[in-house]
């Protein structure tokens, strides 16, 4: 399964690393409003760092995304 994390905090440093030792898991990037505090966890997971989760949630492509970021879960979930 194709997964994007949005909201890449220190919760999601653990998640990241439980989904990469997942062989059915592919990572295929990840959102946060905040990049810069991000960016090691982002880059340590390998990741590509996307934009907008807009594009991510509005996408036609099969996949989950994932909100790990507890003060905003509802952001995303009002474009599914």
């Amino acid at each position: 399964m194709r997964l994007a994390i949005i909201g890449i905090g220190h919760v999601a440093k653990y998640q990241l690393e439980a989904l990469t030792n997942l062989d059915e898991i592919n990572l295929v990037g990840a959102h946060d409003v905040q990049q810069k505090q991000a960016n090691d966890i982002i880059l340590n997971a390998r990741l590509g760092f996307l934009n907008s989760y807009e594009v991510l949630v509005c996408s036609n492509q099969q996949g989950a995304v994932l909100d790990v970021n507890s003060a905003a879960h509802h952001c995303p979930g009002k474009f599914l």
